[in-house]
Protein backbone atom coordinates (compact mmCIF):
# COMPACT_ATOMS: atom_id res chain seq x y z
CA UNK A 1 0.00 0.00 0.00
CA UNK A 2 1.31 3.90 -0.96
CA UNK A 3 1.95 6.01 1.67
CA UNK A 4 0.56 8.80 0.21
CA UNK A 5 1.17 11.41 3.23
CA UNK A 6 4.10 13.91 3.12
CA UNK A 7 5.09 14.23 6.67
CA UNK A 8 6.51 18.28 7.18
CA UNK A 9 6.25 20.30 9.95
CA UNK A 10 3.79 23.02 8.43
CA UNK A 11 1.27 20.81 7.09
CA UNK A 12 -0.96 18.01 7.79
CA UNK A 13 -2.77 17.32 4.60
CA UNK A 14 0.44 17.04 2.26
CA UNK A 15 0.08 13.97 -0.40
CA UNK A 16 1.22 12.46 -3.74
CA UNK A 17 -2.23 11.34 -5.50
CA UNK A 18 -0.58 9.45 -7.83
CA UNK A 19 -0.26 5.53 -7.45
CA UNK A 20 -3.86 4.95 -7.71
CA UNK A 21 -4.72 1.84 -10.23
CA UNK A 22 -7.12 3.03 -13.19
CA UNK A 23 -10.26 1.14 -14.62
CA UNK A 24 -7.69 0.13 -17.42
CA UNK A 25 -5.02 -1.36 -15.20
CA UNK A 26 -2.57 1.39 -15.52
CA UNK A 27 -1.66 3.46 -12.59
CA UNK A 28 -1.22 7.21 -11.99
CA UNK A 29 2.57 8.15 -12.02
CA UNK A 30 3.99 8.86 -8.10
CA UNK A 31 5.89 11.92 -7.71
CA UNK A 32 4.30 14.54 -10.15
CA UNK A 33 0.80 15.88 -8.24
CA UNK A 34 0.66 16.68 -5.06
CA UNK A 35 -2.56 18.38 -2.96
CA UNK A 36 -2.24 20.00 0.32
CA UNK A 37 -3.39 22.34 2.88
CA UNK A 38 -2.06 26.04 4.04
CA UNK A 39 1.94 26.17 2.55
CA UNK A 40 1.90 29.43 5.13
CA UNK A 41 3.35 27.21 7.73
CA UNK A 42 6.05 25.91 6.21
CA UNK A 43 9.58 25.99 7.94
CA UNK A 44 13.24 25.60 6.38
CA UNK A 45 13.30 22.35 6.88
CA UNK A 46 9.97 21.84 4.93
CA UNK A 47 11.06 24.03 2.20
CA UNK A 48 14.42 22.13 1.68
CA UNK A 49 12.34 19.25 1.08
CA UNK A 50 10.26 20.26 -1.15
CA UNK A 51 13.20 21.50 -3.02
CA UNK A 52 15.04 18.07 -2.88
CA UNK A 53 11.23 16.73 -4.60
CA UNK A 54 11.85 19.39 -7.46
CA UNK A 55 8.57 21.24 -7.21
CA UNK A 56 8.27 23.22 -10.37
CA UNK A 57 4.76 25.25 -9.74
CA UNK A 58 2.82 25.94 -6.49
CA UNK A 59 -1.12 26.08 -7.42
CA UNK A 60 -3.05 28.48 -4.85
CA UNK A 61 -7.33 27.69 -5.06
CA UNK A 62 -7.33 30.40 -2.25
CA UNK A 63 -8.45 34.03 -1.85
CA UNK A 64 -6.91 36.94 -2.17
CA UNK A 65 -7.27 38.10 1.56
CA UNK A 66 -6.48 34.80 2.46
CA UNK A 67 -3.22 34.63 0.53
CA UNK A 68 -2.44 38.33 1.85
CA UNK A 69 -3.23 37.49 5.61
CA UNK A 70 -1.23 34.10 5.51
CA UNK A 71 0.67 33.80 2.20
CA UNK A 72 2.55 30.89 0.90
CA UNK A 73 5.99 30.00 1.76
CA UNK A 74 7.09 28.32 -2.03
CA UNK A 75 10.62 27.28 -2.73
CA UNK A 76 12.33 29.85 -4.44
CA UNK A 77 12.51 28.20 -7.77
CA UNK A 78 8.89 27.19 -7.93
CA UNK A 79 6.36 29.58 -9.87
CA UNK A 80 2.94 30.37 -7.87
CA UNK A 81 -0.12 30.60 -9.68
CA UNK A 82 -3.25 31.88 -7.96
CA UNK A 83 -6.55 30.58 -9.49
CA UNK A 84 -9.11 31.02 -6.53
CA UNK A 85 -12.92 29.28 -7.56
CA UNK A 86 -15.17 31.95 -6.31
CA UNK A 87 -15.46 34.33 -3.69
CA UNK A 88 -18.57 33.02 -1.93
CA UNK A 89 -17.89 29.36 -2.16
CA UNK A 90 -14.37 30.05 -0.98
CA UNK A 91 -15.25 31.67 1.98
CA UNK A 92 -17.47 28.74 3.47
CA UNK A 93 -14.96 26.41 2.02
CA UNK A 94 -11.91 28.23 3.77
CA UNK A 95 -13.43 28.44 7.73
CA UNK A 96 -10.64 31.29 7.88
CA UNK A 97 -12.66 33.12 10.94
CA UNK A 98 -13.40 31.44 14.35
CA UNK A 99 -17.53 32.39 13.97
CA UNK A 100 -17.70 30.53 10.73
CA UNK A 101 -16.77 27.39 12.32
CA UNK A 102 -18.86 27.93 15.31
CA UNK A 103 -21.88 28.38 12.73
CA UNK A 104 -21.41 25.44 11.20
CA UNK A 105 -20.80 23.49 14.35
CA UNK A 106 -24.72 25.23 15.79
CA UNK A 107 -26.25 24.51 12.05
CA UNK A 108 -24.75 20.48 12.46
CA UNK A 109 -25.81 20.26 15.80
CA UNK A 110 -29.32 21.57 15.37
CA UNK A 111 -29.63 19.09 12.07
CA UNK A 112 -28.88 16.00 14.26
CA UNK A 113 -30.95 16.82 17.01
CA UNK A 114 -34.46 16.99 14.88
CA UNK A 115 -33.11 14.03 13.40
CA UNK A 116 -32.29 15.46 9.45
CA UNK A 117 -30.21 17.51 7.53
CA UNK A 118 -31.87 20.10 4.89
CA UNK A 119 -31.93 18.41 1.50
CA UNK A 120 -30.36 21.67 0.54
CA UNK A 121 -28.18 22.62 3.57
CA UNK A 122 -26.12 26.24 2.48
CA UNK A 123 -22.99 24.30 2.50
CA UNK A 124 -24.59 21.77 0.00
CA UNK A 125 -25.45 24.65 -2.17
CA UNK A 126 -22.57 25.87 -2.10
CA UNK A 127 -20.68 23.26 -3.19
CA UNK A 128 -22.34 22.87 -6.04
CA UNK A 129 -21.39 26.36 -7.26
CA UNK A 130 -18.06 24.29 -7.38
CA UNK A 131 -18.90 23.20 -10.55
CA UNK A 132 -21.63 25.12 -11.49
CA UNK A 133 -20.49 28.41 -11.50
CA UNK A 134 -18.13 30.18 -14.44
CA UNK A 135 -15.95 31.49 -11.92
CA UNK A 136 -14.70 27.97 -10.86
CA UNK A 137 -14.92 26.37 -14.35
CA UNK A 138 -12.50 29.11 -15.47
CA UNK A 139 -10.63 28.12 -12.72
CA UNK A 140 -10.35 24.55 -12.66
CA UNK A 141 -9.95 24.59 -16.75
CA UNK A 142 -6.89 26.68 -16.23
CA UNK A 143 -5.35 24.16 -13.29
CA UNK A 144 -6.26 21.32 -15.63
CA UNK A 145 -4.52 23.03 -18.50
CA UNK A 146 -1.79 23.53 -16.35
CA UNK A 147 -0.81 20.47 -15.16
CA UNK A 148 -0.25 18.55 -18.75
CA UNK A 149 2.54 20.95 -19.07
CA UNK A 150 5.78 19.13 -18.64
CA UNK A 151 7.23 22.34 -17.50
CA UNK A 152 5.45 22.96 -14.59
CA UNK A 153 5.22 19.58 -12.55
CA UNK A 154 5.75 18.12 -10.21
CA UNK A 155 3.24 20.41 -8.55
CA UNK A 156 1.32 21.12 -5.63
CA UNK A 157 -1.81 22.27 -5.21
CA UNK A 158 -3.54 23.39 -2.36
CA UNK A 159 -6.11 26.09 -0.43
CA UNK A 160 -6.63 25.91 3.00
CA UNK A 161 -7.02 22.89 4.54
CA UNK A 162 -6.45 20.99 1.24
CA UNK A 163 -10.59 19.56 1.63
CA UNK A 164 -12.88 21.69 -0.72
CA UNK A 165 -11.41 23.34 -3.57
CA UNK A 166 -8.50 21.06 -3.57
CA UNK A 167 -10.29 17.76 -3.43
CA UNK A 168 -12.84 19.13 -6.24
CA UNK A 169 -9.41 19.57 -8.41
CA UNK A 170 -7.76 16.53 -7.36
CA UNK A 171 -11.02 14.53 -8.18
CA UNK A 172 -11.20 16.21 -11.81
CA UNK A 173 -7.96 15.19 -12.41
CA UNK A 174 -7.95 11.32 -11.16
CA UNK A 175 -11.32 11.24 -12.73
CA UNK A 176 -9.81 12.21 -16.04
CA UNK A 177 -7.27 9.71 -15.58
CA UNK A 178 -9.48 7.64 -15.60
CA UNK A 179 -9.24 6.08 -11.76
CA UNK A 180 -12.84 4.76 -10.72
CA UNK A 181 -15.01 6.83 -8.93
CA UNK A 182 -14.80 4.77 -5.80
CA UNK A 183 -11.34 5.22 -5.42
CA UNK A 184 -11.55 9.13 -6.12
CA UNK A 185 -13.99 9.28 -3.69
CA UNK A 186 -11.56 7.43 -1.07
CA UNK A 187 -9.06 9.71 -1.53
CA UNK A 188 -11.29 12.75 -1.06
CA UNK A 189 -12.14 11.64 2.45
CA UNK A 190 -8.79 10.92 3.46
CA UNK A 191 -8.28 14.94 4.22
CA UNK A 192 -11.14 13.47 7.11
CA UNK A 193 -8.62 10.56 8.47
CA UNK A 194 -5.48 12.98 7.99
CA UNK A 195 -7.24 16.43 9.84
CA UNK A 196 -9.22 14.40 12.05
CA UNK A 197 -6.53 15.44 15.12
CA UNK A 198 -6.44 19.09 13.86
CA UNK A 199 -10.16 19.22 13.43
CA UNK A 200 -11.72 17.61 16.89
CA UNK A 201 -8.85 20.16 18.73
CA UNK A 202 -10.94 23.37 16.70
CA UNK A 203 -13.83 22.07 17.32
CA UNK A 204 -13.37 21.74 20.72
CA UNK A 205 -13.25 25.67 20.91
CA UNK A 206 -16.91 25.81 20.47
CA UNK A 207 -18.38 23.20 22.66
Amino acid sequence: MINRLIKLDGTFNFRDIGGYETADGRRVVCKKLYRADALNKLTDADLKRLCEMDIQTVVDFRMAAEQAAQPDRVPDKARLITLSPIAAVAAQASASAAQDDAKKLEYLEKAASSGKLSAVSPMIGQMRELVTEKSAMDAFGAFLRLIIDKNAVPLVFHCKGGKDRTGWAAALTLCLLGVPRETVLADYMLTAEYGKQRNDHRMAQYR
